[in-house]
């Protein structure tokens, strides 16, 4: 049984876009997020190699085809209040290194933790 200092781990539903939406201006992959993230996972499941933002401004980061990012923000905190977080309403965007996809889509997977389970 659960204690009520337990942090409950949820997924909110998967954001994606597909490789026609992606080219050489930012697009979002989804909607924002609604909650908290403690942890996210980004997976380019393209043929190309694709630039993502977190601002759909700048370039913060690539990955290569079939390629991953694990992001937990939260991994050595003992408590709920230390550690990082992606913020509520934070949008991932995507395009592409010059060379459009031909196939292929991008994930944006976050987990999120529920206090007082």
């Amino acid at each position: 049984m659960p204690s009520s200092n337990s942090i409950k781990a949820e997924f909110i539903p998967m954001q994606s876009a597909a490789f026609g939406a992606i080219g050489g201006a930012y697009a979002a992959v989804g909607n924002s997020t609604t909650l908290p993230g403690r942890l996210f996972i980004i997976k380019n499941n393209t043929d190309q190699q694709l630039i993502f933002s977190f601002d759909g401004v700048h370039d913060h980061f690539t990955l290569n085809s079939m390629e991953n990012l694990i992001v937990d923000g939260c991994a050595n905190s003992a408590t709920t209040v230390v550690g990082f977080y992606l913020d509520v309403g934070t949008t991932l965007f995507v395009k592409d290194n010059g060379v459009a996809p031909a196939s292929g889509s991008v994930y944006f997977s976050v987990m999120v933790g529920v206090d007082g389970y």
